[in-house]
């Protein structure tokens, strides 16, 4: 199963979780199988995917940095793991922008 977890625009310099859309999941320790993030059409600057502790500044809990679309391609990051069923606690991830106003579409798989 597929769940679209929408587009998530943080203030630049303030991490968000995954749940900004579906707060009823926030803190429940949703597990899945595989991660997708891509960057929306119209973003400036870079998006940053990381960890519960996630500080771009002090580059600590960095996994990925999504750079900004160009006429030609997206960005785009796929965390996933095949060999044990739903792998990814998503209570763990964390995305922040360089630019207030961008942001990243989220979609995970469950099994």
């Amino acid at each position: 199963m597929f769940i679209v977890l929408g587009s998530i625009a943080p203030t630049a310099g303030t991490p968000l979780d995954l749940f900004q859309n579906y707060t009823v999941l926030r803190g429940k320790g949703q597990q899945a199988n595989s991660i997708y993030f891509q960057v929306d059409p119209g973003n400036t600057q870079d998006v940053y995917i990381g960890l519960r502790d996630l500080n771009v500044g002090a580059d600590t809990g960095m996994l990925s940095t999504l750079r900004p679309p160009t006429a030609n391609s997206l960005s785009e990051l796929t965390m996933e793991i095949t060999n044990q069923p739903n792998p990814y606690n998503l209570d763990d991830f964390r995305i922040d922008v360089a630019n207030t106003g961008d942001s990243v579409r989220v979609v995970v798989q469950v099994y």
